[in-house]
């Protein structure tokens, strides 16, 4: 058991040392981080520590809109988790930053070692994480999406775990994936109706 945790235990300090730097005193300024920040925060200590419900009406933007209405849930929520265990709101922050890197990395890493071996596997999700681009989107707030990417991952394995074949069983696995997946971000909604259309003619 330790054995199989090792890579996933070194690619998240990988990853926690490439992002070390955010660490630093004060919240993230560049792109759509602070606003992020603001209305993760006001959901935590206003919608659901008051209200205990996890959607409602956001004062500051525009002429007021419902929370998180132009934002991806997954992502959010799971700062508002941190919040809510008592992490401050900025720290909680920058903790889902890093594992919202992590999490894909540690994704291509397990698909990969069930078709190839864990060097080739570890490799890839090595050269993943010191992508620069990938880098600047995290760093400019858009890091929702990294976690939808994880889901998917995960899901197309899941699909090669079964052979392309859905069963009834596998069937619910996959929706319940795929709700989860629309959750973190719902553009991935076209992308996974294409890999399940590709499954099922594979399946023929």
């Amino acid at each position: 058991m330790i054995k199989k945790t090792l890579p996933y235990i070194f690619l998240f300090l990988i990853t926690f040392f490439i992002l070390s730097p955010i660490f630093s005193p004060g919240f993230l300024t560049k792109s759509d981080n602070p606003v992020h920040l603001a209305e993760i925060t006001y959901l935590a200590n206003n919608v659901v520590k008051q209200h205990h419900w996890f959607n409602g009406w956001y004062p500051y933007e525009y002429a007021g809109i419902p929370i998180q209405m132009y934002y991806y849930q997954v992502g959010p929520l799971l700062v508002v988790s941190l919040i809510l265990l008592g992490i401050n709101n900025i720290l909680a922050y920058k903790i889902a930053l890093v594992i919202s890197l992590f999490l894909p990395a540690s994704a291509i890493f397990y698909l990969l070692k069930k078709h190839f071996n864990q060097i080739i596997a570890g490799v890839v999700a090595l050269a993943f994480l010191f992508q620069r681009d990938v880098g600047k989107l995290l760093l400019a707030g858009m890091w929702a999406n990294l976690i939808a990417f994880a889901i998917f991952i995960v899901i197309f394995a899941k699909l090669t775990d079964y052979k392309f074949i859905i069963a009834k069983k596998r069937a619910i696995v996959l929706g319940l994936l795929s709700a989860l997946l629309i959750l973190a971000h719902p553009f991935f909604l076209v992308v996974i109706i294409y890999t399940f259309l590709i499954a099922f003619f594979i399946s023929l």
